[in-house]
């Protein structure tokens, strides 16, 4: 699964970490801002399946890639408004090209082993 986010969101980290106990790995993308808002760890997560990219570059909506379903969701004043689901090949295709592109732009985040961030851009 990848995806990136514009917000810092409880519901979706936790959402999240479940998913990862579960052993779906997971990459993802955050801007600097909601990085440094976020927990200094991963309480429970294996750090082998999470893989967490920073960048400065502005992150407009959230974006969630599976290998069959792309999420489009939505913000105002970062507060969630919609979201778009699809099933659609060119649209997957679409959410891969962007997902890399914000990836190959990020810097890694360091974990440790118990699921702390070691370092920070």
């Amino acid at each position: 699964m990848y995806g990136m986010t514009p917000v810092f969101s409880e519901v979706i980290n936790q959402t999240h970490a479940q998913l990862l106990r579960d052993g779906v790995e997971t990459e993802l993308v955050v801007p600097t801002d909601v990085l440094s808002i976020s927990p200094n760890s991963i309480d429970d997560v294996p750090p082998s399946l999470f893989t967490l990219y920073v960048t400065d570059k502005p992150i407009e909506f959230g974006l969630l890639v599976t290998d069959e379903i792309v999420l489009i969701n939505g913000y105002d004043d970062r507060t969630f408004v919609t979201c778009v689901e699809t099933r659609e090949p060119p649209a997957l295709e679409w959410g891969r090209a962007l997902f890399d592109s914000y990836r190959t732009q990020a810097t890694e985040v360091e974990l440790g082993d118990t699921g702390e961030i070691k370092t920070t851009q």
